[in-house]
């Protein structure tokens, strides 16, 4: 491996490395083979999708963008997409990146394991006033845990979907949708 070193603990080091890499693929060849993977991801990704397209949006905050897949999709039909990392909410925008004025905000997986009420705070600020917060969690924490993140933030919880497979089974995500609550008519 060309970024090994040559000393002895550095040579047993890589070879350890190169040795969990090869059975964690084992293990994940086998997963995708049997399609498991596969098909939750693809329901996943559908449910996502569909709850993008309700809003409409021409201007779109991807918070954590990952693979970059959610911003060549809606760029591919002409949406206007900025993508950020979710410790940019925490520390303050990079100067020069206009981040008001969103129809969308995106996060696909990128809020696992974070503060969720702090960073929709932040994140309702960027906002357009009939924008919407669009959210994938595979650990969903269930539906009054967003629902109370949302009115700390001054949002509602709009819509929550957890996703069924071909089989009935729960495919292991949930897709939240919140809004201003000022725009929510009783």
């Amino acid at each position: 491996m060309p970024f090994c070193g040559t000393s002895g603990i550095e040579v047993g080091l890589c070879a350890a490395l190169r040795h969990a890499v090869q059975d964690n693929a084992r293990v994940w060849a086998g997963v995708f083979q049997d399609g498991r993977v596969v098909e939750g991801r693809r329901i996943a990704d559908t449910a996502l999708v569909r709850a993008m397209g309700r809003h409409h949006p021409r201007r779109v905050l991807d918070v954590g963008d990952g693979t970059g897949w959610v911003d060549q999709l809606l760029a591919s039909t002409g949406v206007v997409v900025t993508a950020v990392d979710v410790q940019t909410l925490v520390t303050g925008p990079t100067s020069g990146v206009d981040v008001t004025g969103f129809d969308l905000v995106v996060f696909d997986g990128s809020l696992d394991g974070k503060p969720i009420a702090p960073i929709l705070r932040s994140v309702h600020r960027m906002l357009a006033p009939t924008g919407a917060i669009v959210v994938r969690t595979e650990h969903a924490g269930g539906r009054d845990v967003w629902h109370h993140a949302g009115q700390t933030a001054a949002l509602t919880l709009l819509e929550w979907e957890e996703p069924l497979g071909h089989d009935g089974a729960p495919a292991g995500v949930a897709i939240a949708t919140l809004v201003p609550t000022a725009t929510v008519t009783p």
